[in-house]
């Protein structure tokens, strides 16, 4: 069973903020659990994972973006 995280504790082990996770989340990226009850959202594990991938991701893209751009400069 996966551990379950708030979005507040998420945010806080990625130092990112909610709103960007729920950015992740309207994008279909993460999906939170919602309970009924007290309309929070939970997140797994597997939540966390996919955010520290998509921020690789994104942060790989901007790498290879700025290497494009070096490469047109030094040409």
């Amino acid at each position: 069973m996966y551990n379950t995280y708030t979005i507040g504790e998420l945010a806080k082990i990625l130092g990112i903020t909610a709103e960007t996770i729920r950015y992740y989340e309207r994008k279909g990226i993460i999906a939170s659990i919602h309970d009924q009850e007290t309309g929070y959202r939970y997140y797994t594990t597997w939540d966390l994972h996919m955010l520290i991938r998509a921020r690789f991701i994104l942060a790989l893209d901007y790498q290879l973006k700025k290497q494009r751009e070096y490469s047109k400069v030094s040409l």
